[in-house]
Formats: structure tokens, sequence, C-alpha cells
């Protein structure tokens, strides 16, 4: 668990570094992304269409994570994973909106998120996504995702 005056400090984000990996591929695990070990996540960094953020907490350590990869005008976030003791205090959304930023020239961002995510899901409809779709048994073959998506043209001219 997070000392409560580092969780307090406004945490730092960034881009990853190659050092970040195996940390990331932690905080995947930790929150239970199925398909993020070390290697796939490497290879998504390795493509040129790939935007990852990182929150690094008082002394540096990675404690959230996300990935995204633009195509065109449309942003897919893949992954957003924060740290058991970081979680609940914004970290998740102000990643989200880090990705936004970093791609002024999306017009819209889509992803799937687990229908039982009900974290998940109020951050994502905070951040402005709408459900569009479900995708039955997508995770695992059991449980279904919800396919959300933001408009983006308003904020990115």
């Amino acid at each position: 668990m997070a000392e409560a005056g580092a969780r307090a400090l406004p945490p730092r984000i960034g881009a990853p570094a190659p050092a970040d990996l195996d940390a990331v591929a932690s905080l995947a695990a930790f929150a239970s992304v199925p398909g993020w070990p070390a290697a796939s996540i490497a290879a998504s960094l390795g493509d040129a269409a790939a935007i990852a953020r990182v929150a690094r907490d008082a002394a540096g350590a990675p404690i959230a994570f996300a990935l995204a990869r633009l195509a065109a005008d449309e942003l897919e976030i893949l992954l957003v994973a924060v740290a058991p003791a970081w979680r609940r205090c914004g970290l998740g959304r102000a990643l989200v909106d880090a990705l936004l930023d970093a791609a002024p020239a999306a017009r819209a961002a889509h992803l799937e998120v687990r229908a039982s995510n009900a974290a998940a899901l109020a951050l994502y409809a905070g951040a402005g996504f709408v459900a569009v779709g479900r995708r039955p048994r997508y995770y695992e073959g059991r449980e279904d995702a919800v396919a959300m998506r933001c408009a983006l043209a308003e904020t990115n001219p």
C-alpha cells in the first residue's frame, strides 16, 4: 500500500521508459486485464501508432499505466491499469485525459470494458464515453464487454 504522504502528492504523468516494462506488466496483472504480459505490452509500445502514459509516485515508481493506438482519426484505448493502493484517486481519469490530449487529431475514441467493472464504466462515462454496444463473451469466453465511444470533434478541432 502506498504511504499516506506519498499518496497525497500529485503523481507525475508522462511517457513510459523501457525500464518500466515489468512494472507496467504487473499493473496490468493487478488490474486483471487478460492478454497483456510484458511481451505484449513491449510489442504494442514498439508500434509507431502507440500512445502510452505512466503515472509515477513521489519515488518515481510506476503506479498506473494506459495504452492506446491511433489509427487515422480514431483513438482506441487498449489498457488502463492502476495499482490497487492508488485506485479511486483520479489516476484512471488523469491517464485517459492524457491519452486524449496526446492525440489531438483524433475525432473519436473507443474502448471495450468488462460489463461487470462498474468503476471503469463510471470512469469512462465521466470522461464522456457512451455505451454503443455489447460484445458477448468477449473476455475469456465468459464475460461480456461493453463497447464505448467518445466523440472528440468538439474538443479536438
